[in-house]
C-alpha cells in the first residue's frame, strides 16, 4: 500500500480494498496476480524502492473440508 505513483501518491488501503472487491475469480493466485498487476500500472515508470509482499489466505468454517494448496511465490 506504500507504492507511489509519479505524483508521489501512495497506492493506499482504499485502492487495495477496491481491487480485492473487483476480482471476479476468487482464488489466492488470481487475487495476488490482480493486485500485482494493478500496482505495476499504478507505479508505471517509478522505480520500486522496496519489496512487495503479499499473502492470500482462505478461511473456512470449522469442520469444513480443507484443501492443501501449494505456496506460490511471485517476485515483482
Amino acid at each position: 500500500i506504500e507504492a507511489m505513483d509519479q505524483g508521489s501518491e501512495e497506492y493506499g488501503r482504499e485502492r487495495l480494498i477496491a481491487r480485492f472487491e473487483s476480482v471476479k475469480e476468487i482464488t489466492a493466485q488470481r487475487v495476488i496476480d490482480s493486485v500485482a498487476e494493478d500496482i505495476h500500472h499504478f507505479t508505471l515508470g517509478i522505480p520500486q524502492h522496496d519489496d512487495i509482499t503479499m499473502l492470500a489466505l482462505r478461511v473456512t468454517a470449522p469442520g469444513a473440508e480443507a484443501n492443501t494448496v501449494e505456496p506460490t511465490r511471485r517476485t515483482a
